[in-house]
């Protein structure tokens, strides 16, 4: 995991989601279509390089998260966002059971992470 040395300014963010991968908290950013959505890249910068990100009511500090990638789920599909690239991790259509979905999206997650 590529950690930076450089800070976001304020040091607390607000997230939405986060979900468990790999021992580390990933920011998860929700949307209806990210193709359509505003300022998209400037809403998933905020969570990379933060000093903390609070959730619910807890704080997750450095330690705890995936600093430099956010998850990003729409109507269409899944994708990952790493520092100004949005990567393709699939589609919903194009699977036809969940099972089939999940080992594809651990696969795929794996190789992006492994970065």
């Amino acid at each position: 995991m590529n950690r930076s040395s450089q800070l976001a300014a304020e040091p607390n963010t607000f997230v939405d989601n986060l979900v468990l991968y790999r021992g580390l908290w990933l920011p998860v950013e929700v949307k209806l279509n990210i193709y359509t959505t505003s300022n998209l890249e400037d809403q998933l910068e905020q969570y990379m390089h933060v000093d903390k990100i609070e959730h619910e009511g807890m704080t997750f500090g450095q330690d705890m998260l995936w600093l430099d990638r956010v998850l990003v789920v729409d109507t269409e599909g899944l994708y990952l966002y790493t520092g100004g690239t949005m990567h393709y991790l699939l589609l919903w259509d194009d699977f036809k059971s969940e099972q089939d979905m999940l080992d594809a999206l651990d696969a795929r997650l794996d190789a992006i992470c492994a970065w």
